[in-house]
């Protein structure tokens, strides 16, 4: 179709098929503009994960594993899930290591470094219907930032998320997805805002940070459909700031503070959700059994 035969056998493009200089160099801009944006698009994902990574952790119990995020320098507090550390007032923490400017993934290397990285730290508040729960650690690596509050997440919206899941070989490991939605549910007699990403959590991912663009902390990664297919729960940013502030202004000092009386039968997860706790990790860092 690009070109036609004349009666001396020689052929001779259609002219249908030209472009003309504007146009080339239209395609050529269009080509360029695309291909920056996708480049500037990825950095900015890599921003997100460089500015969060060093303030999220990994938890870890007797009987149980998952991340955590710092959201007061200050205090030394940490926010996690409360069936991360569900039954222990003593936990500990590992922050990420740096070597040669790159994040030390392998939990091998934590286990071998257990006495210079592990970090105590004391649970000093539950909320078992939000499914939080608030670590005071001992100390903080030096110039650890907390991770900055930011507003409800729409859908839509692009979202950050990392954790420590144990279908990975790897700590510290970054995904993204959108807001499906953001919305009010019932939970264990609790009515509370959630937000519903397209982000695959897995366990181990339990208690990690959800952030915005600007590297805001919007929710806590909490729970997955067992039958969706990439349809996550995280506890919205809005609950996270009512449970920190409550005991900003109200620090007790006893080990563990409870905003509300113990739940036992309506504390587990609804049956088309699963917290994502995971197994893998248990007894490499804390001895426990599997």
């Amino acid at each position: 179709m690009g070109s036609e035969v004349t009666r001396n056998g020689f052929s001779r493009k259609n002219p249908a098929m030209k472009r003309t200089f504007p146009q080339m160099f239209a395609l050529f801009l269009l080509w360029t503009v695309g291909g920056l944006f996708a480049e500037s698009k990825a950095h900015a994902n890599e921003d997100v994960y460089a500015k969060a990574v060093r303030s999220t952790v990994l938890v870890i119990t007797s009987s149980a594993s998952g991340s955590g995020v710092l959201v007061d320098q200050e205090r030394r507090w940490i926010v996690t899930n409360e069936h991360v550390i569900e039954g222990h007032e003593d936990v500990n923490v590992y922050f990420p290591a740096e070597n040669h400017g790159l994040i030390e993934s392998e939990l091998n290397y934590y286990q071998a470094n257990r006495s210079q990285l592990e970090i105590p730290g004391k649970v000093i508040a539950l909320c078992k219907r939000r499914d939080l729960a608030l670590v005071e650690l001992e100390r903080l690596p030096a110039d650890i930032p907390a991770i900055p509050f930011g507003k409800s997440a729409k859908p839509g919206q692009l979202l950050h998320s990392i954790g420590n899941p144990s279908a990975s070989d790897a700590l510290w490991v970054y995904t993204n997805g959108y807001v499906r939605a953001n919305y009010f549910k019932s939970v264990n007699g609790c009515r509370m805002q959630v937000v519903e990403t397209s982000s695959p959590i897995n366990p181990g991912d339990s208690g990690g940070p959800i952030l915005n663009s600007e590297g805001q902390l919007v929710g806590i990664s909490q729970s997955f459909h067992k039958e969706g297919r990439l349809v996550s729960n995280g506890v919205d940013i809005s609950e996270v700031i009512w449970f920190v502030n409550k005991h900003r202004r109200h620090k007790a000092d006893s080990a563990v503070v409870t905003d509300e009386k113990p739940v036992t039968s309506d504390s587990e997860p609804k049956s088309d959700a699963l917290v994502a706790t995971p197994n893998s990790l248990l007894g490499l860092l804390a001895g426990a059994k599997q």
